[in-house]
């Protein structure tokens, strides 16, 4: 299904196609808003996840490709590896592993997490082998004081706590955010910097009651919805004890697309419980704080209560609603990102494009970028026109001869406060060099196209580069560019039409990029 884009300055979504095939795992994603700020180049890069749950199986599996992580614990065995070993039930990896793909995965076609992009440290504390042990608890604030130490930026636990087989349990009156070890840890968390993420629970600690940490007052409680927005009937609610309402926001948790735990087959399947809306909230704030790292637990919470879709009448079954990341992304500032610097084929020039999404939207003609040569030279100023909702871009003299270029923009948002991107510009610049990527990158948008579609790709260094377009039946039906290229990202488009200037019919297309021995190869998508 196509997913939508959002357009900040009016309400309402307009139809949109996206940069990413989120395959069954669009529905999950786009109900909260997720490929819009994907699109903007937010993946989570730069934050760091801790995830703390059951163990995690997570090595030679295809979603889990790129997935970075830092470090890995086991609080059970004291060991580092969280993976099932010696010891374990078949089953003590299945959920953590299910919950990591929900939030990290990457498979295009199949499934992608919110925070895909992220780098995570894996902490296993529960034990699947009996209902609920004091040492579980334990283990758990063990684990949140070592992801605070290694510098965690989000937490997000799938798990609570309220009843143990071999200790006293805890009452429904203790649900005040100030009782339970476990909520005071993460409270501890949330004070030290650390975004604490948690499941509401799935009615199974004191009927519709939430779980413990989730009644903590620094913590993000999450529900869960059905993909029409509705109640999953068994996720938790407040409100609290001393009357707060939770949870605080929700997410989509029944019928998840998530990955089948089984090693037999690389398989997906659908998820339900609010330990499956959690990590979609807990990487909707990883794509929050790469986009404002400076923001601490209580504004990331405050952009995504604000945000969400019931924030002027909460309550304690939806809190303040439905979370919508893009909102969130921009809220009460502008988020610049996607940065592209390219090199025309067939001009003298370059073109800078920027993707710039504000809360309260841009003002006409107020986007400009500030650029200058080599260090002294004092800044030339260029206006940026809007291509759409968010693109901006202008074209500047040809660069590629210049030593140094730095530079950076500025937008004024309706309201009449100038925003700057990077964070701390003028005083910090984007740097031309840093835009080129190490490993070549080919994308064409729009694709699926009807008339034209216009491709970049990059050039790391001076080489033979061959572009070309086949069929589905391998034949090739015209070279776009077939030259020696200076380094920088090129761009040149392409209108549907063979050697021969004939228009093709309908139908798939490969994209095919030569540099050196290395082939490259993009799937394009011709409607007539």
């Amino acid at each position: 299904m196509p997913g939508t884009s959002k357009n900040l300055a009016k309400p309402g979504h307009a139809q949109r196609t996206h940069n990413l095939d989120y395959g069954d795992s669009e529905i999950q994603n786009s109900l909260i808003h997720v490929p819009e700020v994907h699109d903007l180049g937010l993946t989570g890069e730069g934050v760091l996840v801790g995830m703390i749950d059951t163990g995690f199986d997570f090595r030679d599996r295809p979603v889990f490709e790129q997935l970075h992580v830092m470090a890995e614990h086991d609080f059970h065995w004291d060991d580092d590896t969280t993976a099932n070993q010696d010891g374990d039930a078949m089953t003590q990896h299945n959920h953590g592993t299910t919950v990591l793909s929900i939030i990290g995965g990457f498979r295009e076609g199949e499934l992608i997490g919110p925070a895909y992009g992220a780098s995570f440290a894996l902490a296993k504390t529960e034990w699947v082998r009996e209902s609920d042990l004091k040492v579980e608890e334990e283990h758990w604030i063990e684990a949140i004081e070592w992801l605070e130490s290694l510098g965690a930026d989000v937490v997000s636990s799938s798990l609570g706590y309220g009843t143990f087989v071999d200790a006293e349990d805890y009452s429904a009156e203790e649900l005040d955010g100030n009782t339970a070890a476990i909520t005071i840890a993460a409270d501890i968390a949330a004070g030290k910097g650390v975004v604490v993420v948690n499941s509401a629970g799935n009615r199974d600690i004191y009927g519709t009651k939430i779980n413990f940490p989730a009644d903590g007052d620094s913590v993000i409680a999450v529900g869960a919805v059905d993909a029409n927005g509705d109640l999953y009937s068994r996720s938790s609610m407040g409100p609290t004890a001393d009357g707060r309402i939770k949870p605080d926001v929700v997410a989509m948790g029944q019928s998840v697309t998530a990955l089948n735990p089984a090693r037999d087959v690389e398989a997906y399947w659908t998820v339900t419980g609010t330990s499956a809306s959690c990590p979609l909230v807990a990487g909707a704030c990883a794509l929050i704080l790469q986009a404002h790292p400076d923001w601490g637990p209580m504004q990331v919470r405050e952009a995504l209560r604000q945000t969400a879709d019931r924030a002027t009448n909460p309550d304690n079954a939806f809190g303040w609603g439905l979370v919508d990341a893009l909102r969130a992304v921009t809220y009460k500032s502008m988020s610049f990102d996607n940065l592209s610097v390219i090199t025309l084929l067939d001009q003298q020039s370059e073109w800078i494009g920027i993707d710039i999404a504000s809360q309260t939207g841009i003002a006409d003609g107020s986007v400009a970028l500030h650029i200058r040569m080599n260090g002294g030279d004092p800044f030339q100023v260029f206006p940026m026109s809007s291509l759409d909702d968010i693109r901006f871009s202008a074209d500047v003299p040809l660069l590629a001869g210049e030593l140094e270029v730095s530079f950076y923009i500025e937008a004024m948002d309706t309201l009449g406060v100038r925003h700057y991107g990077p964070l701390g510009a003028p005083t910090v610049l984007y740097q031309r060099e840093s835009v080129i990527p190490e490993q070549p990158q080919i994308k064409n948008y729009p694709n699926p196209f009807n008339v034209q579609t216009t491709i970049s790709f990059t050039i790391k260094e001076r080489s033979a580069v061959k572009l070309s377009v086949y069929d589905l039946l391998g034949r090739e039906v015209c070279i776009l560019v077939n030259d020696i290229l200076e380094p920088g990202v090129k761009q040149c488009n392409w209108d549907g039409r063979n050697a021969s200037g004939k228009n093709l019919a309908s139908g798939i297309y490969f994209l095919f990029f030569q540099q050196g021995n290395s082939t490259y190869c993009r799937k394009m998508i011709l409607t007539r």
